[in-house]
């Protein structure tokens, strides 16, 4: 009459560690197959692959750190550079306009 008690009891027990070691080595093959993911389907395949893969990661990550520090640079200088400038606080009314 004990019997699925300890069925259940064995499953969750071994289902938790299974689960757990099954976790951890996901992680660690998936961590470490990305590399290699990508040297045996992009890098090796073919040198078409490889440049495209290299071109297209300069033109993502470039726009990504201009816009980045573009945008540290506006918040740390705003109002001191030229095109914050607002110039019709400057323009006289005896300015002749030729």
């Amino acid at each position: 009459h004990n019997f699925p008690f300890v069925v259940k009891m064995f499953a969750t027990r071994f289902g938790a560690r299974v689960q757990k070691q099954a976790v951890a080595q996901f992680a660690s093959r998936s961590a470490s197959s990305l590399p290699t993911t990508l040297y045996q389907n992009v890098w090796r395949k073919s040198n078409v692959l490889y440049i495209t893969y290299v071109a297209t990661g300069c033109l993502v990550l470039g726009s990504i750190y201009g816009s980045v520090v573009s945008f540290i640079w506006e918040a740390n200088n705003r109002g001191k550079l030229y095109h914050h400038i607002d110039w019709t606080k400057f323009k006289s009314e005896d300015d002749d306009e030729e």
